[in-house]
């Protein structure tokens, strides 16, 4: 069950503000988009933006509740843990190995290898699933990705719940599968 409290969100400067609506639009239309932005310019802090946002709204029919910010390095996990932890904190689970699972929180933070190795069976997919997912440097391991999305997305239509929205974050968003997973590249 996941504890509805009210998270403060981090302030943005102009930049990002113009970044999320940006890639809100987009998302709205396509469901699968990337923010393309330059290294520096807070695209993880508008990621806590956006997931603290969808974490306060109210659960609607047809959605899971949770939430999963995906890297594509364990070490990276921690980083984005410790982002999110700092003020304004982004209450979150952290799904990794040596880790206490706790699906008391609507957003969680795991590595694309962890999700795929403790949830994808073959084609089946065993675990909580998310509506929303950003994956952070999205043109990293896509194979894997596609790889976790096939299951997710076929336990999803399976549990008639809406498709999950998945937004990736890169400066370089470079690589031959990306329109496999993406509809949409926002600069």
């Amino acid at each position: 069950m996941v504890t509805q409290t009210l998270i403060e969100l981090p302030s943005l400067y102009p930049h990002q503000q113009q970044m999320r609506d940006d890639i809100r639009t987009e998302l709205s239309r396509h469901k699968r988009a990337i923010l393309c932005a330059p290294p520096g310019t807070g695209k993880t802090r508008l990621a806590k933006w956006i997931l603290g946002s969808y974490a306060n709204r109210p659960k609607v029919e047809g959605q899971s509740g949770f939430s999963l910010f995906v890297v594509h390095r364990r070490g990276l996990v921690d980083n984005a843990s410790n982002s999110f932890s700092e003020s304004p904190e982004l209450p979150h689970g952290v799904i990794m190995s040596g880790r206490d699972t706790d699906f008391t929180h609507a957003v969680h933070v795991a590595s694309i290898d962890t999700i795929k190795s403790w949830y994808c069976d073959g084609e089946e997919y065993t675990g909580h699933t998310f509506d929303l997912i950003v994956y952070d440097e999205c043109h990293s391991h896509v194979p894997a990705l596609r790889a976790f999305l096939a299951p997710h997305d076929a336990k999803r239509e399976k549990d008639k719940l809406i498709p999950s929205f998945v937004m990736g974050l890169s400066a370089t968003p470079q690589h031959k599968e990306l329109n496999k997973v993406f509809k949409k590249i926002v600069n």
